[in-house]
């Protein structure tokens, strides 16, 4: 495999020829008419698409930047044409997608509870399906409880993301004009976090699973949820492990550091094999 980098351009067609991107779209609510308000001006996948851009390009108005010019929107519409060459309801008009129309959707539907339950559900069967079709988690290779093959293992780790805002809840900035205290913009699901190393972060702690080959960008993202409390990292493990067991008939075993306890592995080896 070569070792070049991976272009912005071959992300944003890869993302597109990923089936995973439009069942995803699907999983959104429809907008009800009885309700009023303009029509869609973008189809749904395009919330999708563009918040999967973020990591692409980096920030929501780069995305914005990047889909302005006219070679990036017009090429991502000849893709979506041909895709969808006798379905003129998923092609995108000439005007390219803006950064308040993504906002919107994300704010309208992505953050709802239920509808970001159904995505995650979709994105673990399909990730699992991205797996085996790498040639991981097969349940017909090498079964060594020894000497493991690493194909059949999930790598997962917390890992805390530095917040926005440097300011923590309750914090309160003077106002040299009024001479009253004003509360700052913080993080409101932000904690106290302990890593492996014995360190305390600030920010707020995820779980994420993967499944690695042994090639560059060869990482599949298995599952990814928030940890709701300090010290609850391992708890929000195991749910992702009873999640993904179902899916991955081939898994062997589970790499992890410490967070995980006996009662933890007790788990893991009867309950889940």
């Amino acid at each position: 495999m070569s070792a070049r980098e991976v272009s912005a351009l071959e992300r944003l067609e890869s993302l597109v020829a990923n089936p995973e991107l439009f069942a995803l779209a699907a999983a959104i609510p429809p907008a009800d008419p009885t309700q009023g308000g303009r029509p869609r001006h973008y189809p749904s996948y395009m919330w999708v698409l563009y918040d999967a851009l973020l990591s692409v390009y980096g920030s929501a108005r780069k995305v914005e930047a990047e889909l302005s010019h006219p070679i990036v929107w017009n090429h991502l519409r000849h893709l979506i044409t041909t895709r969808f060459p006798n379905n003129p309801e998923q092609w995108l008009p000439a005007r390219p997608m803006r950064r308040y129309h993504y906002l919107y959707g994300r704010t309208r539907y992505l953050t709802d509870p239920t509808v970001l339950a159904g995505l995650g559900g979709i994105h673990r069967t399909y990730a699992a399906d991205h797996a085996r079709q790498l040639g991981l988690m097969s349940p017909e290779g090498r079964v060594s409880w020894t000497h493991p093959d690493l194909d059949r293992m999930l790598y997962a780790d917390g890992k805390v993301i530095t917040p926005l805002f440097r300011a923590r809840p309750g914090d309160t900035k003077l106002d040299k004009t009024t001479g009253e205290l004003r509360p700052v913009r913080a993080e409101p699901d932000g904690g106290l976090h302990f890593e492996g190393t014995g360190d305390t972060a600030w920010g707020t702690k995820w779980v994420i699973v993967a499944a690695r080959t042994k090639h560059r960008h060869g990482r599949i993202i298995l599952d990814v949820d928030w940890v709701p409390t300090p010290g609850g990292e391992a708890t929000t493990a195991m749910a992702c492990f009873d999640r993904l067991r179902p899916l991955l008939d081939g898994a062997q075993g589970v790499i992890y550091d410490t967070a995980l306890r006996g009662v933890h592995h007790q788990h893991l080896l009867r309950d889940l094999g």
